[in-house]
């Protein structure tokens, strides 16, 4: 059985290794997105998505909790704040609502499990393309 694919992006080849990204734009509930779109990384290891303090701001999101958060490597815990906002994903799929972690360190986006579950993704290492599917 053979699925549909609506669109199809090449890895980001400036890693070491080649990494699977996503255009993206954020944007407050009912609200235009960003015009310029972020190429997020899509990070299935990750229970969360991250994005930077400085794009949260720029779309005007305000921090509705805060949470402990721990990378895989590190034994400390620290605070993160929590930010509600839409997705909007190629620029015409809009994933509404989503609770990101505040990055206070690094810029841009990661997608974690918590937008990839929401979504129909296959990974082609060998050819190095991400496909979103119908």
């Amino acid at each position: 059985m053979s699925q549909k694919t609506s669109s199809t992006m090449r890895y980001n080849g400036d890693y070491f290794l080649p990494m699977p990204v996503l255009p993206v734009q954020l944007a407050l509930q009912d609200a235009a997105p960003l015009p310029v779109p972020q190429w997020a990384i899509v990070d299935t290891g990750a229970d969360a998505s991250i994005v930077a303090k400085s794009l949260l701001e720029e779309v005007g999101a305000t921090e509705i909790y805060t949470v402990g958060v721990r990378a895989h490597l590190h034994e400390e815990v620290i605070e993160a704040g929590v930010y509600q906002i839409d997705l909007v994903l190629f620029g015409t799929i809009r994933i509404p609502d989503v609770e990101v972690v505040c990055d206070n360190l690094n810029d841009g986006i990661l997608l974690g499990r918590d937008v990839l579950n929401l979504l129909r993704i296959h990974l082609d290492g060998l050819d190095k393309t991400l496909s979103l599917l119908d």
